[in-house]
Protein backbone atom coordinates (compact mmCIF):
# COMPACT_ATOMS: atom_id res chain seq x y z
CA UNK A 1 0.00 0.00 0.00
CA UNK A 2 2.99 2.22 1.32
CA UNK A 3 4.27 2.15 -2.58
CA UNK A 4 1.17 2.99 -4.29
CA UNK A 5 0.87 6.02 -2.17
CA UNK A 6 4.00 7.05 -2.71
CA UNK A 7 3.99 7.09 -6.40
CA UNK A 8 0.46 8.49 -6.38
CA UNK A 9 2.12 11.13 -4.41
CA UNK A 10 4.80 11.65 -6.46
CA UNK A 11 2.48 11.86 -9.87
CA UNK A 12 0.53 14.39 -8.13
CA UNK A 13 3.62 16.37 -7.94
CA UNK A 14 4.85 16.11 -11.72
CA UNK A 15 1.10 17.63 -12.43
CA UNK A 16 1.45 20.49 -10.33
CA UNK A 17 3.38 22.72 -12.85
CA UNK A 18 1.08 21.69 -15.51
CA UNK A 19 -2.24 22.11 -13.52
CA UNK A 20 -0.79 25.77 -11.92
CA UNK A 21 -0.72 27.19 -15.46
CA UNK A 22 -4.10 25.98 -16.83
CA UNK A 23 -6.79 24.30 -15.45
CA UNK A 24 -7.02 21.28 -13.68
CA UNK A 25 -7.39 19.93 -9.54
CA UNK A 26 -6.75 17.42 -6.86
CA UNK A 27 -8.85 15.64 -5.25
CA UNK A 28 -9.99 13.80 -2.13
CA UNK A 29 -13.00 11.87 -2.57
CA UNK A 30 -15.32 8.82 -0.83
CA UNK A 31 -17.48 6.09 -2.62
CA UNK A 32 -19.92 3.68 -0.86
CA UNK A 33 -21.51 0.67 -2.58
CA UNK A 34 -23.88 -0.97 0.16
CA UNK A 35 -24.59 -4.00 -2.56
CA UNK A 36 -20.78 -5.05 -2.93
CA UNK A 37 -19.79 -4.06 0.54
CA UNK A 38 -17.25 -2.02 -0.48
CA UNK A 39 -15.99 1.44 0.32
CA UNK A 40 -13.33 3.14 -1.93
CA UNK A 41 -11.09 6.40 -0.42
CA UNK A 42 -9.18 7.99 -3.89
CA UNK A 43 -6.53 10.67 -4.21
CA UNK A 44 -6.90 12.06 -7.97
CA UNK A 45 -5.93 14.78 -9.85
CA UNK A 46 -5.65 15.69 -13.67
CA UNK A 47 -3.76 18.92 -15.34
CA UNK A 48 -2.70 19.70 -19.04
CA UNK A 49 0.74 19.65 -19.88
CA UNK A 50 0.99 21.93 -22.60
CA UNK A 51 -2.27 22.61 -24.41
CA UNK A 52 -3.22 19.33 -26.07
CA UNK A 53 -2.52 16.82 -23.19
CA UNK A 54 -4.33 16.17 -20.19
CA UNK A 55 -2.19 13.76 -17.35
CA UNK A 56 -4.55 12.10 -15.00
CA UNK A 57 -3.58 10.12 -11.58
CA UNK A 58 -5.62 8.39 -8.99
CA UNK A 59 -4.74 6.12 -6.04
CA UNK A 60 -7.76 4.12 -3.90
CA UNK A 61 -8.08 2.08 -0.81
CA UNK A 62 -10.82 -0.29 -1.49
CA UNK A 63 -12.15 -1.73 2.06
CA UNK A 64 -14.85 -4.21 2.47
CA UNK A 65 -15.24 -6.86 5.32
CA UNK A 66 -11.90 -6.05 6.78
CA UNK A 67 -10.66 -6.25 3.97
CA UNK A 68 -8.35 -3.56 2.30
CA UNK A 69 -7.30 -3.46 -1.69
CA UNK A 70 -4.90 -1.10 -3.30
CA UNK A 71 -6.37 0.02 -6.74
CA UNK A 72 -4.31 2.95 -8.88
CA UNK A 73 -4.51 3.60 -12.06
CA UNK A 74 -2.71 6.61 -14.84
CA UNK A 75 -3.45 7.77 -18.12
CA UNK A 76 -3.32 10.63 -20.62
CA UNK A 77 -5.24 12.19 -23.06
CA UNK A 78 -4.16 13.63 -26.30
CA UNK A 79 -6.81 16.13 -27.99
CA UNK A 80 -7.19 19.02 -30.41
CA UNK A 81 -10.01 21.40 -29.25
CA UNK A 82 -11.52 24.26 -30.86
CA UNK A 83 -14.57 26.38 -28.88
CA UNK A 84 -16.96 24.30 -30.50
CA UNK A 85 -15.65 20.87 -30.52
CA UNK A 86 -12.97 18.33 -29.09
CA UNK A 87 -11.40 15.53 -30.47
CA UNK A 88 -8.95 12.87 -29.06
CA UNK A 89 -7.86 9.74 -27.75
CA UNK A 90 -7.22 8.16 -24.32
CA UNK A 91 -4.34 5.57 -22.98
CA UNK A 92 -4.04 4.34 -19.43
CA UNK A 93 -3.51 1.77 -17.23
CA UNK A 94 -5.16 0.45 -13.95
CA UNK A 95 -3.99 -2.11 -11.06
CA UNK A 96 -5.69 -3.61 -8.38
CA UNK A 97 -3.71 -4.98 -5.50
CA UNK A 98 -5.61 -7.39 -3.56
CA UNK A 99 -4.94 -11.26 -1.77
CA UNK A 100 -1.03 -11.12 -2.63
CA UNK A 101 -1.94 -10.96 -6.31
CA UNK A 102 -2.32 -8.32 -8.75
CA UNK A 103 -5.53 -7.57 -11.25
CA UNK A 104 -4.07 -5.37 -14.03
CA UNK A 105 -5.79 -3.32 -17.31
CA UNK A 106 -4.81 -1.88 -20.17
CA UNK A 107 -7.38 1.11 -21.70
CA UNK A 108 -7.85 2.76 -24.81
CA UNK A 109 -10.41 5.47 -25.85
CA UNK A 110 -11.66 7.84 -28.59
CA UNK A 111 -12.95 10.95 -26.90
CA UNK A 112 -15.21 13.41 -28.81
CA UNK A 113 -16.76 16.62 -26.98
CA UNK A 114 -19.66 19.19 -28.18
CA UNK A 115 -19.64 22.56 -26.53
CA UNK A 116 -23.42 24.24 -26.35
CA UNK A 117 -23.65 27.11 -24.85
CA UNK A 118 -23.91 26.54 -20.94
CA UNK A 119 -23.92 22.65 -22.11
CA UNK A 120 -21.20 20.25 -22.98
CA UNK A 121 -21.71 16.65 -24.90
CA UNK A 122 -18.99 14.29 -24.14
CA UNK A 123 -18.79 10.33 -25.69
CA UNK A 124 -16.05 8.08 -25.35
CA UNK A 125 -15.80 4.38 -27.23
CA UNK A 126 -13.48 2.42 -25.25
CA UNK A 127 -11.66 -0.90 -25.10
CA UNK A 128 -9.94 -2.54 -22.12
CA UNK A 129 -8.05 -5.36 -21.74
CA UNK A 130 -7.82 -7.04 -18.83
CA UNK A 131 -6.05 -10.12 -16.59
CA UNK A 132 -8.71 -10.56 -14.02
CA UNK A 133 -7.70 -14.44 -13.19
CA UNK A 134 -8.92 -14.94 -16.73
CA UNK A 135 -7.84 -12.43 -19.72
CA UNK A 136 -10.70 -10.09 -20.21
CA UNK A 137 -11.66 -8.19 -23.60
CA UNK A 138 -14.45 -5.36 -22.70
CA UNK A 139 -15.58 -2.92 -25.60
CA UNK A 140 -17.60 0.13 -23.94
CA UNK A 141 -19.72 3.26 -25.01
CA UNK A 142 -20.39 6.59 -22.52
CA UNK A 143 -22.33 9.35 -23.08
CA UNK A 144 -22.41 12.55 -20.87
CA UNK A 145 -24.23 15.51 -20.63
CA UNK A 146 -23.07 18.48 -18.39
CA UNK A 147 -24.79 21.68 -17.62
CA UNK A 148 -23.40 24.71 -16.26
CA UNK A 149 -26.02 26.39 -14.22
CA UNK A 150 -23.49 29.16 -12.99
CA UNK A 151 -19.77 29.14 -14.08
CA UNK A 152 -19.08 27.29 -10.75
CA UNK A 153 -22.20 24.82 -10.29
CA UNK A 154 -22.65 21.98 -12.73
CA UNK A 155 -25.00 19.05 -12.91
CA UNK A 156 -24.74 15.74 -14.88
CA UNK A 157 -25.82 12.85 -16.30
CA UNK A 158 -24.21 9.47 -18.01
CA UNK A 159 -25.19 6.51 -19.59
CA UNK A 160 -23.20 3.89 -20.74
CA UNK A 161 -22.73 0.36 -22.39
CA UNK A 162 -20.20 -2.29 -22.20
CA UNK A 163 -19.97 -6.30 -23.07
CA UNK A 164 -16.89 -7.93 -21.54
CA UNK A 165 -15.79 -11.24 -23.02
CA UNK A 166 -13.22 -14.13 -21.38
CA UNK A 167 -11.43 -16.30 -22.44
CA UNK A 168 -13.40 -19.46 -23.20
CA UNK A 169 -16.25 -17.75 -24.77
CA UNK A 170 -18.13 -16.77 -21.44
CA UNK A 171 -19.51 -12.80 -21.81
CA UNK A 172 -20.79 -10.81 -19.73
CA UNK A 173 -23.65 -7.41 -20.97
CA UNK A 174 -23.62 -4.37 -18.60
CA UNK A 175 -24.94 -0.91 -18.58
CA UNK A 176 -23.61 2.03 -16.54
CA UNK A 177 -25.21 5.35 -15.71
CA UNK A 178 -25.59 7.93 -12.81
CA UNK A 179 -25.62 11.87 -11.64
CA UNK A 180 -23.88 13.97 -10.06
CA UNK A 181 -22.91 17.94 -9.19
CA UNK A 182 -20.20 19.92 -8.30
CA UNK A 183 -20.12 23.45 -7.07
CA UNK A 184 -17.00 25.54 -6.24
CA UNK A 185 -16.98 28.24 -3.43
CA UNK A 186 -16.64 31.69 -4.73
CA UNK A 187 -13.83 33.03 -2.16
CA UNK A 188 -11.60 29.69 -2.96
CA UNK A 189 -10.85 27.41 -5.39
CA UNK A 190 -12.42 24.30 -3.84
CA UNK A 191 -15.20 22.67 -5.06
CA UNK A 192 -17.65 19.71 -3.50
CA UNK A 193 -19.12 17.18 -6.08
CA UNK A 194 -20.70 13.86 -5.84
CA UNK A 195 -23.31 11.91 -7.44
CA UNK A 196 -24.78 8.33 -7.44
CA UNK A 197 -24.02 5.55 -10.09
CA UNK A 198 -25.27 2.39 -10.92
CA UNK A 199 -24.01 -0.79 -12.89
CA UNK A 200 -25.93 -3.35 -13.88
CA UNK A 201 -24.73 -6.60 -14.89
CA UNK A 202 -26.56 -9.16 -16.72
CA UNK A 203 -29.62 -8.72 -14.42
CA UNK A 204 -27.92 -7.78 -11.18
CA UNK A 205 -27.53 -4.00 -10.28
CA UNK A 206 -24.87 -2.36 -7.85
CA UNK A 207 -25.24 1.19 -7.17
CA UNK A 208 -22.92 3.23 -5.37
CA UNK A 209 -23.07 6.92 -3.68
CA UNK A 210 -19.69 9.39 -3.67
CA UNK A 211 -18.52 12.82 -2.54
CA UNK A 212 -15.42 14.29 -2.55
CA UNK A 213 -13.19 17.97 -2.51
CA UNK A 214 -11.02 19.04 -5.17
CA UNK A 215 -8.64 22.46 -4.89
CA UNK A 216 -8.77 23.50 -8.41
CA UNK A 217 -6.40 25.70 -10.40
CA UNK A 218 -6.14 27.81 -12.90
CA UNK A 219 -10.44 29.85 -12.92
CA UNK A 220 -13.70 28.70 -12.75
CA UNK A 221 -15.54 24.90 -12.95
CA UNK A 222 -16.71 26.33 -16.96
CA UNK A 223 -12.99 27.28 -17.78
CA UNK A 224 -11.65 24.13 -16.39
CA UNK A 225 -14.21 22.19 -18.97
CA UNK A 226 -13.71 24.02 -21.84
CA UNK A 227 -10.11 25.29 -22.19
CA UNK A 228 -8.64 23.36 -19.16
CA UNK A 229 -8.49 19.64 -18.11
CA UNK A 230 -12.21 18.83 -18.84
CA UNK A 231 -11.88 14.96 -19.90
CA UNK A 232 -13.33 12.44 -17.55
CA UNK A 233 -10.98 8.94 -17.14
CA UNK A 234 -12.70 6.27 -18.76
CA UNK A 235 -13.90 3.44 -16.99
CA UNK A 236 -12.96 0.03 -17.31
CA UNK A 237 -14.29 -3.72 -16.41
CA UNK A 238 -12.19 -4.05 -13.04
CA UNK A 239 -13.57 -0.52 -11.34
CA UNK A 240 -16.69 -0.91 -12.53
CA UNK A 241 -17.21 -4.10 -10.90
CA UNK A 242 -15.86 -3.20 -7.82
CA UNK A 243 -17.69 -0.33 -6.75
CA UNK A 244 -19.18 1.47 -9.85
CA UNK A 245 -16.22 3.87 -10.01
CA UNK A 246 -13.67 4.97 -7.09
CA UNK A 247 -14.52 8.50 -7.32
CA UNK A 248 -17.29 11.00 -8.83
CA UNK A 249 -17.83 12.04 -11.86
Amino acid sequence: MKKHILGAAALLALLAPGVAAAQGYVGLSHVSNDDTGLDATALSGSGLVGSNIQVDGLYASIDGSGDSIDAWGTGAHLFTRSSNWLLGGYIGYNSIDAGGGSLNEWIGAAQVQFYADRTTFSGDLSYAQSEFFVDIDTTGLDGEVRHFVTDNFSIQGNIGYFDAEADGGASIDGSRYGIGAEWQLDAAPISIYGGWQQVDVDGDDSSSIGIGARWNFGGTLFERNRSGAGLSRPTGFLESLLVGGVAPR
